[in-house]
């Protein structure tokens, strides 16, 4: 039980920073529009902006500042400080690279279905996807061959290619790493430990999670 409430945590506390970072990057692109417009030098010089309120940490009585604030940090000045960091450093994912579903919802699968469940779409699935179709791309994309991503061992770079196929399954396709597994011959407990330890090493290997990302937008098209 202990363990299963440690992994519970860690899997609520990613999925709420997933959702956090797509709201940073979107509060940094609305903040930065004056500037990419050559309408202002800098995003606080900008007049029709609210860049200066938040650097600031107070503003007119109708900008709510505290709902952004209170998520970077719990006292003002540290919140303020991140907010500025936010502004300045590069972002990893940003807004332009968030995952756009059917060219009109940006953000993650969970948010795109709810959007589209509100005006009577059907929820989020990729067509077409199934593990042997997801398995050649992810091959194509990792350098791979197919029929070595099936085998027994083989080393690093195929069981990499496998926990890619899988995960980009479950979180797109809804296909269970236990279907996953069974394509491949593996144990589905190897492989959602395998999955956990991808998501871990996606939050600080940004060049794996570009790619991961890229093959998510393919089915997204």
């Amino acid at each position: 039980m202990i363990g299963l409430g440690i992994c519970f945590r860690a899997a609520t506390r990613r999925s709420w920073w997933r959702r956090i970072r797509y709201l940073l990057a979107l509060v940094r692109y609305i903040h930065e529009n004056p500037v990419k417009a050559k309408l202002a030098n800098r995003p606080e010089a900008s007049s029709w902006s609210s860049d200066r309120f938040y650097r600031r940490g107070h503003g007119p009585e109708w900008l709510d500042l505290d709902r952004l604030l209170s998520m970077l940090g719990s006292r003002r000045p540290a919140a303020l400080r991140e907010y500025r960091r936010l502004m300045r450093e590069e972002l990893e994912e940003p807004y332009e690279e968030v995952p756009a579903w059917r060219q009109a919802v940006k953000g993650d699968e969970a948010f795109a279905d709810r959007v589209f469940h509100g005006i009577g779409e059907p929820p989020v699935v990729p067509r077409g996807m199934t593990v042997e179709r997801l398995a050649r791309a992810v091959a194509r994309m990792e350098g791979v061959g197919p029929e070595v991503m099936r085998r027994r061992g083989q080393g690093r770079s195929p069981s990499r290619a496998r926990l890619i196929t899988a995960w980009v399954g479950r979180e797109l396709g809804r296909i269970p790493a236990a279907q996953t597994a069974k394509y491949f011959g593996r144990d589905t407990s190897t492989m959602i430990k395998g999955l956990a330890r991808l998501e871990e090493r996606m939050e600080s290997d940004h060049g794996l999670r570009r790619r991961v990302q890229q093959l998510a937008r393919q089915w997204n098209r």
